[in-house]
């Protein structure tokens, strides 16, 4: 990215333009006989976004805080996406070449991803790659006019980036910064990742749903 993408990148998002990152959609050859209703589709989808028609209530009792968040998954998108519900202006940081991995996970085939949409309505996205200077400088410009950081990272990762908490408290004094770790930042368990394979093994879920005498297709499963 160079300077002059971030500075109109970080201009977009000043002005409240949001930035659809999912360029896997198909195309009518794609689709089939189906392809010209996917595109009317997709084509409203892109309107309502565009004119920012939302779940989110613009005069809810979050309205004028600001929100910016580097997460992922339902731990790390939930609580924004309701804070987004409330009025508050949220920006999700996505990683570069294709966005949030939800984007594409649809049920049908050429059709928005639900599980995203639900999980991130009322949110505008921009793709910043953080292991850049460009990319961090960007972050910390966004940080410097938000209320609110969030980051769902292993304990340390932000921290290794330059955008932990007190890196961006240098940024913004007043910031509140929120951490979402599956086992916390410390104990045995904060090195692992926070993946629902993860904690149902250790919360018995996959024991108690196993079948008897079948051992090995109990643990396949969970490498799965």
């Amino acid at each position: 990215m160079s300077g002059a993408d971030g500075r109109e990148i970080a201009s977009l998002v000043q002005t409240g333009v949001h930035l659809d990152l999912d360029a896997r959609r198909p195309t009518a050859a794609a689709a089939g006989n189906k392809g010209s209703d996917l595109q009317a589709l997709d084509a409203k989808h892109r309107r309502d976004r565009e004119r920012g028609e939302t779940m989110a209530n613009p005069d809810g009792p979050l309205k004028g805080v600001k929100v910016v968040a580097c997460s992922t998954a339902q731990a790390g998108t939930v609580p924004y996406m309701l804070m987004a519900d409330l009025g508050a202006e949220v920006i999700k940081i996505e990683v570069p070449e294709g966005g949030d991995t939800s984007r594409v996970a649809s049920v049908l085939p050429g059709h928005p991803s639900s599980f995203f949409e639900t999980n991130n309505r009322g949110v505008k996205s921009v793709t910043l790659n953080l292991k850049a200077p460009e990319g961090r400088e960007i972050l910390r410009k966004l940080v410097a006019r938000a209320d609110i950081f969030g980051q769902n990272f292993r304990p340390g990762a932000a921290e290794k980036n330059g955008f932990g908490y007190d890196e961006l408290k240098q940024v913004n004094p007043k910031l509140v910064y929120i951490s979402i770790s599956g086992y916390g930042p410390k104990g045995p368990n904060a090195h692992l990742p926070g993946t629902d394979s993860m904690a149902q093994a250790l919360g018995g879920i996959a024991q108690a749903y196993s079948a008897a005498g079948q051992p090995d297709a109990h643990r396949h499963r969970l490498r799965c």
